[in-house]
């Protein structure tokens, strides 16, 4: 049976989680709660579990440095400079001028080129993703994903360019990561409200039972709503879902929104969300 720890300065949440799933019928069991982030290190080298469900902002302790490192600041420093070095050796060589800015999970890159010639710079960032797989002995879990912004003549123009590749971005919810994203769809006609509602009034009875079904329900409602807008973008399910979060967050006392959406940010491909080629017409 595989040994569950949670670890959550929110105790109502860690209740919460355990009560959100049938646990045995799964193979597991919750072999330790943890309240603070030392304390979940504690219990990590102790009882050396198989799943960690974590927050990642606690006291004492990141959440993301709970796994032995693999994705705390050592690698990320490492992935950070593999992509920089092959962003120099890649993509550089075949524009005129170009910069790279990482931070945390996020990168913004500027080339320059001439007018007509984007196709030797998109081929040059497809080769990056490969060389980015290629070494991905280095970096565990991660993947990338590279969001192309419209082409711009004007430096005053360069904000736009950059709102249309975090919109490219966001696709990969849908096309899924490791992908080379150049454009979204329009904005979807999404009954927002109603999808709310529905989802805020399961999960208020949930947490007010503290039963993990209406909270399964709360889910599954949305989704459901959502895999029934016709060509939802991927920046429409990512709004929901932190839209979603907020609520959950105000009912349930657990005020760190900066890292839920932090978090979701770095979210790959959403499951049982359909590939383009089955979006609804």
């Amino acid at each position: 049976m595989w040994k569950v720890i949670i670890a959550d300065d929110e105790k109502l949440i860690c209740r919460l989680i355990e009560a959100l799933v049938d646990w045995e019928k799964l193979n597991m069991r919750i072999a330790g709660k943890a309240e603070n982030g030392l304390e979940a290190l504690q219990m990590v080298r102790e009882l050396r579990p198989h799943l960690l469900i974590t927050d990642i902002r606690m006291p004492g302790c990141d959440g993301l440095d709970l796994d032995g490192g693999e994705l705390g600041g050592p690698a990320r420093s490492i992935i950070r400079r593999k992509a920089e070095e092959l962003f120099q050796t890649t993509v550089l060589p075949v524009c005129a001028e170009g910069a790279l800015y990482l931070r945390d999970f996020c990168g913004y890159g500027l080339l320059s080129y001439p007018d007509g010639d984007r196709d030797r710079p998109r081929h040059a960032l497809r080769e990056l993703l490969s060389k980015l797989e290629a070494n991905k002995s280095l970096f565990g879990q991660v993947v990338f994903t590279i969001g192309l912004g419209r082409p711009v003549r004007r430096a005053r123009e360069l904000g736009e360019s950059v709102a249309t590749a975090r919109l490219a971005a966001d696709e990969r919810l849908i096309e899924g990561r490791g992908r080379l994203l150049e454009e979204a769809p329009a904005a979807a006609d999404i009954p927002r409200q109603a999808l709310l509602n529905r989802y805020t009034n399961l999960m208020y009875h949930g947490i007010e039972i503290l039963d993990g079904e209406p909270l399964r329900l709360s889910r599954e409602s949305l989704r459901a709503g959502v895999l029934a807008v016709p060509r939802i973008r991927g920046q429409d399910i990512l709004e929901l879902v932190l839209d979603a979060g907020r609520i959950f967050a105000l009912r349930a006392g657990a005020g760190d929104m900066d890292a839920f959406q932090a978090r979701c940010g770095q979210r790959g491909r959403a499951r049982a969300f359909p590939s383009t080629s089955q979006r609804c017409a």
